[in-house]
């Protein structure tokens, strides 16, 4: 079978711009993979922001299709006219081509405003899969509608009200569409995020150099938020403590800017407290943005990754991490408890207690024992219910259904009688 992905504003070959970016397309890529394993092709919707070809294979037999992006910026109360020509591009390329799609699936909520549209134009199954809702960004149930966040809210609401299914990774997303949208009837499915385990599991496959005699933490962060500045609080509290360590841990730091432009993207407390640490440390390490390849040996090189939270693809991450051997410390958050068992596959601590951080950190660095048996639980865990495969036939009997249903509601749809003149 044949399916229409939307993903406007995420290209899944394009240049990795941030994490946020970097772990949506290889969310995409993984689905891709998945629902070819499972006998589907997939035309991917996307536009042409970095300037590549209009059309390029993916996977086995699937493409991308780059077309027309989003006009301008995004000005509430105006959302049509912002959409309004990634939306003529894929009807217009459709039709030149003489296509049907029994199925649209929309990634991200710029894509489901266009889904919605094709789905009411066309009379075809819609799936949505928001990836990060808009309600996570607000504290208060109180909506300013006239705000670029207000007007997500009120259109990724729509989206979700009027999507035949909806798919989220976890059990909290769906809760938080039911209650805090307040969209109690809509169909929200689970699936979880699936990673590719050939390329990332600790079994083999290229590591990365290391300082010798040294033990890597690996930060999945960047410089974005506040978890680094919460580990580099622990670090402080665990040199204090334990000096030694000092001559032994390397911190290494995935997903920021080149060095040259720290100075730009850290704020002086940042930069005053990573000097602290530079000076305990024989040096820090930042990664940028690497390919998935290079990303896996930094995984199997690693002692422990830190992951700071679950938003910009984080659970991703941690998956990355655990499929290969390493042990992940974890915020206590909702978002990740389903994915990082505390105890078994790595250790959930107090979100932004760098104190309990700093202990976890020790804890494991302390005992190879426990990061060995931590590490092949965390493998065996996530190689049973997040590679690709199994998510794939998720994905693909969540599809069936929908279509299915789609079938039945038109056979139930009563018939015009021809009139006999």
């Amino acid at each position: 079978m044949k399916l229409m992905l939307l993903s406007f504003s995420v290209d899944p070959a394009g240049h990795a711009v941030d994490l946020a970016y970097y772990y949506q397309s290889q969310y995409l890529k993984g689905n891709i993979a998945a629902l070819e394993g499972q006998g589907w092709t997939v035309d991917v919707f996307t536009d042409n922001a970095q300037n590549l070809a209009q059309e390029e294979e993916i996977g086995r037999q699937s493409r991308i299709v780059r077309l027309a992006g989003p006009d301008g910026g995004l000005i509430p109360g105006e959302f049509t006219t912002y959409l309004s020509n990634p939306l003529a591009a894929v009807k217009k390329w459709v039709q030149e081509r003489g296509l049907h799609y029994p199925l649209i699936q929309s990634n991200n909520w710029l894509s489901g405003w266009i889904g919605r549209q094709l789905q009411q134009d066309w009379s075809l199954p819609h799936v949505h899969t928001p990836f990060s809702l808009a309600v996570g960004d607000i504290q208060t149930q109180e909506i300013n509608r006239y705000t670029p966040l207000g007007r997500r809210i009120i259109e990724e609401t729509k989206t979700l009200a009027l999507a035949d299914a909806v798919v989220v990774n976890c059990p909290v997303e769906r809760d938080a569409i039911w209650r805090r949208y307040g969209l109690r009837s809509v169909d929200v499915q689970i699936n979880p995020y699936g990673i590719d385990t050939n390329l990332f599991n600790g079994q083999g496959g290229k590591k990365t150099a290391r300082g010798r005699g040294k033990k890597v933490i690996l930060y999945t962060g960047g410089l974005d938020g506040g978890g680094l500045q919460v580990l580099i609080e622990a670090l402080r509290e665990l040199l204090r403590k334990r000096p030694r360590f000092a001559r032994t841990i390397e911190l290494w730091i995935l997903g920021n800017p080149p060095a040259q432009s720290l100075r730009e993207s850290m704020d002086a407390q940042q930069l005053g407290q990573l000097a602290h640490v530079l000076a305990y440390s024989e040096f820090v390490r930042f990664l940028g943005t690497p390919s998935p390849a290079e990303t896996a040996g930094y995984y199997r090189t690693a002692d422990i990754a830190v992951v700071p939270g679950a938003d910009k693809g984080m659970g991703i991450a941690a998956l990355e991490a655990m499929a290969s051997s390493c042990p992940v410390i974890a915020p206590r958050i909702d978002q990740l408890r389903h994915v990082v068992l505390d105890g078994e596959t790595g250790v959930l601590v107090t979100p932004l207690d760098s104190r309990a951080l700093a202990q976890a950190v020790e804890r494991l660095l302390a005992n190879a024992g426990l990061r060995k048996r931590m590490g092949e639980r965390a493998a065996n865990w996530v190689c049973g219910g997040f590679d690709y495969q199994v998510v794939g036939k998720g994905w693909d009997r969540i599809y069936r259904e929908v279509v299915h249903k789609a079938a039945c509601k038109q056979d139930a749809k009563p018939k015009k009688s021809k009139q006999i003149c």
